[in-house]
């Protein structure tokens, strides 16, 4: 783990309770600009627990750090998106390899 990365996350934190309350100042639109945070959020966690699996870490390594169990994270974050929010690949996404190999086996 990077040194900075705990101070990193502090400092996200402080930078997202900070949009909360301006939003909560601001008009409804601004409110549908921080779902679509949300959404880059939840696409940064799935690239980030993609990385961790091409890096070879466990299930029970990622449930442990989601503070839940090796099942509970395979399920929620097992199956990889074919595309991030921003359109770009998900690094190692072979998903359709699979499905490929698939038919390929059973032609044979």
């Amino acid at each position: 783990m990077a040194t900075e990365t705990p101070e990193y996350a502090a400092f996200c934190r402080r930078v997202i309770r900070a949009y909360a309350r301006r939003v909560a100042a601001a008009d409804e639109v601004d409110l549908g600009d921080m779902i679509q945070v949300r959404d880059e959020m939840d696409a940064a966690i799935q690239a980030a627990i993609d990385g961790m699996r091409d890096r070879g870490r466990s299930w029970s390594y990622i449930g442990k750090g989601l503070g839940t169990s090796r099942q509970a994270a395979q399920q929620t974050y097992g199956r990889r998106r074919a595309d991030h929010t921003d359109g770009t690949k998900v690094p190692g996404n072979h998903s359709g390899d699979m499905q490929e190999s698939r038919k390929t086996s059973r032609a044979i």
